[in-house]
C-alpha cells in the first residue's frame, strides 16, 4: 500500500509525528478493513509491540526512528528534519515539566517532613557518620526514609556529599514557620512532631527534655505583639544554642500559640 503523506510540509503536518503515524494507520485501515497494526509495523520495519508503544506514547521517537519511518513513508527531507526538531523540543519540554514537578514534590517534602531538617542538623554534630543505616538508627526511622530524604536534600542543593566521609549542610540556620505550609502540610508536620515528642518522652529521662504549656485569657489587641515576642525569643534561643563548639545532639524546638475558643470578634 502506497503512502499519501509524502507531500506533508511542516506547515500542514499534524501536531506530532506520533499523530502522523496514527493518521496514516487509520487511513490504511479505512481503505482495507483487513489491515492491522502488525501489517503497518512490518511495512515500517519494526516490531509491532514497539510500534504500539510508540503510538501510545509509552516510548519516545529517536532521530534514527523518525528518519527510518520517514523514508519508508516517502516523507520529504524538510518534513523529516522538522519532526526530528519537534520531537527534540517536546522531549526537552517534558523533561522541564518533570523537573518542575520533582522540584515541587521536593519542596513539599522538605517543608512537611521534620526528618529532612534533622538529617541536616546531624551533619553538624560531633561523631556524625555519613551512613544511611547509622542515621536511621539515630533518628529512629527506616533506611528507606533516610535515603528518600537524602535524595530530596541533594536535588534541592541543601546537602552536598563532598566525599564518603564529609557531608555539608547548605541550609544554614533556616527556620520553618506555619506561614510556609499548606493546611495538609501543617497537619502532617504536627503529627510528626507529636509522634517525635511521645517517642522522646518514652526513651529519655526528664532531664533531657522540657515540656510546658499554659492556657490563659488574653486581650486580642496584644496578640500581634505576643507573636513578635515569640519570634524574637526563638531567634535568641537558636543563636544561643548554635554558638561555636562541638555539637553532640539534635533537638527540635517548637513554640505554639493558638486560640482555643471561637468567640466572635468585633
Amino acid at each position: 500500500m502506497k503512502s499519501n503523506i509524502h507531500s506533508n510540509t511542516p506547515a500542514s503536518s499534524p501536531l506530532s509525528f506520533r499523530l502522523t503515524l496514527q493518521t496514516e494507520l487509520a487511513r490504511r485501515c479505512a481503505e482495507n478493513p483487513q489491515y492491522s497494526l502488525r501489517a503497518f509495523a512490518k511495512y515500517l520495519g519494526i516490531d509491532h509491540s514497539t510500534l504500539s508503544q510508540l503510538l501510545r506514547g509509552k516510548r519516545q521517537f529517536s532521530e534514527k526512528t523518525i528518519r527510518k519511518f520517514g523514508a519508508r513513508l516517502s516523507l520529504d527531507e524538510s518534513v523529516i528534519v522538522y519532526w526530528i526538531q519537534e520531537e527534540q523540543r517536546q522531549s526537552q519540554s517534558e523533561e522541564s515539566q518533570h523537573q518542575v514537578r520533582q522540584l515541587t514534590q521536593d519542596v513539599a517534602s522538605l517543608m512537611t517532613d521534620v526528618n529532612h531538617y534533622a538529617i541536616l542538623e546531624l551533619t553538624r554534630t560531633q561523631g556524625f557518620q555519613p551512613d544511611s543505616r547509622w542515621i536511621a538508627r539515630v533518628l529512629g526511622i527506616t533506611v528507606d526514609e533516610v535515603n528518600i530524604a537524602l535524595q530530596c536534600l541533594i536535588r534541592l542543593g541543601l546537602l552536598e556529599m563532598v566525599s564518603h566521609q564529609q557531608w555539608v549542610d547548605h541550609l544554614g540556620d533556616a527556620m520553618a514557620t506555619m506561614e510556609d505550609f499548606t493546611q495538609a502540610g501543617i497537619e502532617h508536620y504536627l503529627q510528626q512532631l507529636h509522634q517525635l515528642t511521645i517517642r522522646s518522652m518514652e526513651r529519655e529521662p526528664t532531664s533531657r527534655y522540657a515540656l510546658s504549656a499554659t492556657t490563659l485569657a488574653v486581650s486580642s489587641t496584644r496578640i500581634p505583639a505576643a507573636i513578635e515576642m515569640m519570634a524574637r525569643f526563638r531567634e535568641q534561643l537558636s543563636a544561643f544554642l548554635a554558638t561555636p563548639g562541638e555539637h553532640d545532639d539534635v533537638y527540635h524546638f517548637q513554640v505554639s500559640f493558638v486560640p482555643v475558643t471561637r468567640l466572635p470578634k468585633e
